[in-house]
């Protein structure tokens, strides 16, 4: 008889973990051997997250490659309209949030600041590395968390908002700065579930975080 897989793997857990604080504290180390080289703030920054990317990707490598066989464009069209909904959910708690007496979102500071300082740099790690490592870390660590979905999804839209917003909080109200980030970390999560396949969740963030920076550059 085949093996029931776990409704709840926390050895699968603790691994997740494990790489997420390397995300959180390896690209810092990596940047610091780049900066006294003399090449520059925003080649700099674009070289640690290569070397990160690289390193994160040499470790999902197997999982990269049949996904990449198994990648239909199909699969991102068709949960355009998941995108949607998460879009609208974040715009409106973002609204919501932004009438109510709550701190300042750092990681949305630090994110404006790199753009204001070195642009071409934010760029590129917006749209195309971030979205890449990202969706590894939060999401592919945690493949085999659970047979359920659902705890897979909100677990891993949980720990991707939270983490977000770690800097942000000083008092339980700021925790309410979770909820923009949550609504599209759900959806992410569900279309890697609904098609088994990491590139459908990338390609929607690559292009989320693309939709961002346009905005910031209208406005």
């Amino acid at each position: 008889m085949k093996k029931q897989n776990k409704i709840f793997d926390i050895k699968v857990f603790l691994g997740g973990l494990i790489l997420i604080g390397i995300y959180l504290l390896l690209p810092s180390k990596i940047l610091s051997f780049f900066v006294p080289l003399g090449l520059g703030a925003n080649l700099s920054i674009i070289l640690t997250y290569v070397v990160f990317a690289v390193l994160v990707g040499s470790l999902f490598r197997k999982r990269l490659v049949n996904d990449a066989k198994t990648f239909k464009l199909k699969m991102f069209t068709d949960s355009i309209p998941y995108y949607v909904k998460g879009f609208i959910w974040m715009i409106v708690t973002s609204i919501i949030i932004s009438r109510l007496n709550i701190g300042t979102n750092m990681n949305e500071e630090a994110n404006q600041v790199i753009m204001n300082s070195f642009p071409i740099a934010e760029i590129l790690t917006a749209s195309i590395f971030s979205p890449f490592i990202e969706e590894l870390v939060f999401r592919g660590s945690f493949t085999k968390l659970s047979s359920n979905d659902k705890v897979f999804i909100i677990i891993t839209a949980l720990l991707f908002s939270f983490t977000h917003i770690l800097s942000s909080v000083y008092y339980v109200k700021d925790l309410l700065l979770v909820l923009p980030y949550l609504g599209l970390s759900i959806v992410f999560g569900l279309v890697y579930k609904k098609y088994n396949n990491i590139y459908v969740s990338m390609l929607m963030h690559a292009i989320h975080n693309s939709i961002y920076l346009l905005i910031y550059f209208i406005i």
